[in-house]
């Protein structure tokens, strides 16, 4: 059985009971999950310096229905491109 037009970030439980002609059985034991993607992509981050440091700042995106757990900051200057996992 496959489900469509569930709804992202909702928590979602599950039972089975088999049907023949003599009844039907017991409930299955229960099967939980929250429906969930990967996130949104992130706005464009706000970057400003004093000169000395250089602060980078976004706004955290749709979770997608799971926490964002962390952030993959990528910079390049020239042919060189470095990544920053925070």
């Amino acid at each position: 059985m496959t489900l469509s037009a569930l709804t992202k970030g909702s928590d979602y439980s599950f039972k089975v009971q088999a049907l023949n002609a003599a009844g039907s059985s017991d409930l299955s034991n229960v099967e939980s999950i929250t429906f969930a993607f990967v996130p949104d992509a992130p706005l464009p981050p706000q970057v400003s310096t004093d000169g000395t440091n250089t602060l980078v700042k976004w706004s955290a995106p749709l979770n997608g229905g799971k926490e964002v757990v962390g952030y993959l900051v990528s910079f390049s200057s020239g042919s060189d491109v470095f990544v920053v996992d925070t």
